[in-house]
């Protein structure tokens, strides 16, 4: 009888744990903040040596992570659904330009500058994959010119500025350490979470 019982308890266990294993739901990200940065270089001169650009742009963001998983795929989310805190854009950059009259006999060519931080006009972010602690979405960001830092005023060009569609991989967010990659050549994106 006791040999019997102790088996009935020991099989009660056993089930109980396995209904504990198959019952554990997938990875997901760990509680806090997730921070991304997306950034570019580019230096159009040798291909265009009259209205040329060079410099650097980024932008970044941050939201819960939770938010990852409880995104419908396909569905487009504005920031302020994500997070709190509007999405920021950075550059240091120059390019080519003219001053003068254009039209008449004076038209010299300049470089103006800018420089320094401003909000995002809007960003939105398009989940299209989400398995395993990765994750693939489309993230749009769309800003108005960056701050005037010096130079020549703009006259006929137009400094880079956020526009972009990008495609963004994140893996890992099941970790402590993840990473992102972005499809678009010239683009890098760096994430980390606290």
């Amino acid at each position: 009888m006791l040999g019997r019982w102790n088996r009935a308890v020991r099989l009660l266990v056993l089930a109980s744990f396995s209904i504990l294993v198959l019952g554990c739901p997938p990875a997901r990200p760990a509680g806090g903040d997730i921070h991304l940065t997306v950034s570019t270089t580019f230096d159009d001169r040798a291909t265009d040596d009259v209205y040329w650009h060079s410099g650097t742009l980024s932008a970044s963001g941050s939201f819960p992570a939770a938010k990852l998983d409880t995104m419908d795929i396909g569905a487009e989310y504005a920031w302020d659904l994500l997070g709190t805190e509007p999405w920021t854009a950075t550059t240091q950059q120059q390019m080519g330009d003219f001053v003068g009259d254009c039209n008449g006999d004076q038209c010299d060519p300049c470089t103006a500058e800018f420089s320094g931080d401003w909000n995002i006009d809007a960003v939105n972010l398009t989940m299209q994959e989400r398995a395993s602690g990765r994750y693939v979405f489309e993230l749009w960001l769309g800003s108005s010119a960056p701050p005037h830092s010096g130079g020549c005023d703009t006259f006929l060009n137009d400094p880079y500025a956020w526009g972009s569609r990008l495609t963004v991989t994140l893996t890992g967010m099941d970790t402590a350490t993840p990473t992102g990659s972005v499809s678009q050549d010239g683009f890098t994106v760096t994430v980390t979470k606290s």
